[in-house]
């Protein structure tokens, strides 16, 4: 047989072999199947012990000749909250100061785990929450044949962020939903990430002090972020892949702030106040 006969003959078998080991695969992970579920309720608490001194209860503005000085403040004295969720209903909101970090769950236990870690980097608090699958998305796939909001049902996980503490807020969540209700937090940077779901937060009452940067990214789903003028954020970056973003800044923005926007595939929708100034050299196509 010569060398091109054999080149052919190998593209032929290439789709069969690829083929067999393909229902292989699903015919494994069908074998294995999916535990029966084993629904858990579990809370518990985190004590975080930074506030933000010259903060009273209850503001939410400092004035002009203060802002620059407890922003530095809150910057130096902030604790970095970590969040990595998946296939959950996952939500945040502001809670007692004295409470600290406070967490209810309700999930699956028999494929899911929720793990907690508090520790120190340097002289910075970090507390971080995941929430994960202990089995093969493809186990899913093969024992319901899709996979639906009923795998998540069970899930859901609720975080209370204490205000008047200063927070770096970092949250990736995947293949589910979320909401963030950031009202009364003291944000010195906040950066979000969303894959394959809903997702959306507002901030319905001005960030006692001003961050550097902030950063929004959906990598596939649907996001709305209303209230994006009370961040008050220098820099503000939203890049979309996939998907359908709905941005809204409010009646008019607090500080001056750069806002880049990039969307791939898709359609994302921006209001901006009045105040708002265009870049002439951006595109949309």
């Amino acid at each position: 047989m010569n060398r091109v006969a054999k080149i052919g003959l190998g593209c032929l078998l290439l789709p069969v072999g690829l083929t067999v080991l393909s229902v292989l695969f699903f015919l494994t992970m069908k074998a294995a199947g999916v535990p029966d579920p084993a629904p858990k309720e579990q809370e518990f608490a985190q004590e975080i012990g930074t506030r933000l001194e010259g903060l009273a209860p209850g503001t939410t503005m400092q004035r002009a000749d203060d802002a620059s000085a407890l922003s530095a403040s809150a910057a130096a004295a902030a604790v970095i909250v970590e969040i990595d969720v998946e296939e959950c209903a996952f939500y945040l909101e502001s809670g007692p100061p004295e409470d600290g970090v406070r967490v209810e769950a309700n999930y699956d236990e028999a494929t899911y785990e929720l793990t907690k870690s508090y520790d120190m980097e340097g002289d910075t608090p970090v507390f971080r929450l995941k929430f994960r699958s202990t089995i093969s998305f493809w186990r899913r796939i093969a024992q319901d044949g899709n996979f639906s909001d009923a795998d998540i049902a069970m899930n859901e996980i609720t975080v209370f962020l204490p205000e008047e503490t200063p927070i770096v807020l970092r949250a990736k969540m995947a293949k589910g939903e979320g909401e963030m209700l950031l009202d009364d937090l003291v944000l010195t940077e906040f950066v979000t990430e969303g894959r394959m779901g809903e997702y959306s937060f507002s901030m319905d009452t001005p960030n006692p002090v001003t961050m550097e940067s902030s950063s929004i990214t959906l990598a596939m789903g649907e996001g709305t972020f209303r209230g994006l003028s009370n961040l008050r954020a220098r820099e503000l970056e939203i890049q979309g892949s996939m998907g359908e973003i709905r941005l809204d800044f409010g009646s008019t923005l607090l500080v001056d702030t750069a806002v880049l926007a990039r969307m791939k595939k898709g359609e994302m929708s921006i209001e901006v106040p009045d105040d708002a100034l265009y870049d002439p050299e951006s595109r949309v196509k």
